[in-house]
């Protein structure tokens, strides 16, 4: 991957013909079907093993940031995948984590990310909480979170953060507004 040499192995059939036959007789060029699509998990090299952390590179040359995908497919083959932002409105920063499940869009000579495949453990909601939820943080014992759910057929807006043992939280609820600080 950061080798300034590599070293390639090629198969390949000849088809070779008389210069003078003029009967045609190899097959029809067929063009390869490009983009194809493969799961990766996202590769970070920072943290520790059970933080879902991110590690964006840089290109000394263009500046522009990529990610490090391993392919389970090939063998956990790792591809350098540009980061785009596509869908997301610039003032929106979500950094791709750590085993993070994607679909990779491999082309002749380059690959993107297509589509994420799952949800970060814990992010999803209850269904009957009709709810919404940002997740973010490094793991179970070191987050924040904002959420949108009902109960009751009412919204209830909730800000927790969490440190180990220690939490704060911010209940919005109808006619009310509760924070709470506490060290379990």
């Amino acid at each position: 991957m950061d080798d300034t040499t590599n070293r390639y192995q090629i198969d390949y059939d000849l088809y070779l013909e008389l210069d003078a036959d003029p009967v045609v007789r190899h097959p029809p060029f067929l063009r390869p079907r490009f983009p194809f699509f493969v799961e990766g998990k996202v590769l970070s090299e920072t943290g520790a093993d059970d933080e879902l952390t991110f590690q964006p590179y840089q290109d000394s040359n263009t500046s522009i940031d990529y990610y490090k995908v391993k392919i389970p497919l090939f063998a956990n083959q790792k591809v350098i995948v540009q980061y785009e932002p596509l869908t997301l409105a610039g003032h929106f920063f979500f950094p791709l984590y750590k085993d993070e499940r994607v679909l990779v869009a491999l082309d002749f000579d380059h690959a993107r990310i297509h589509a994420h495949l799952d949800w970060r453990p814990s992010a999803r909601l209850p269904t009957d909480s009709q709810g919404n939820q940002l997740l973010i943080g490094k793991k179970d014992k070191n987050w924040t979170s904002i959420s949108h759910t009902y109960a009751d057929s009412k919204p209830t807006l909730t800000i927790q953060r969490v440190l180990d043992t220690d939490t704060q939280t911010i209940t919005v609820t109808e006619g009310m507004i509760r924070l709470e600080t506490k060290d379990h």
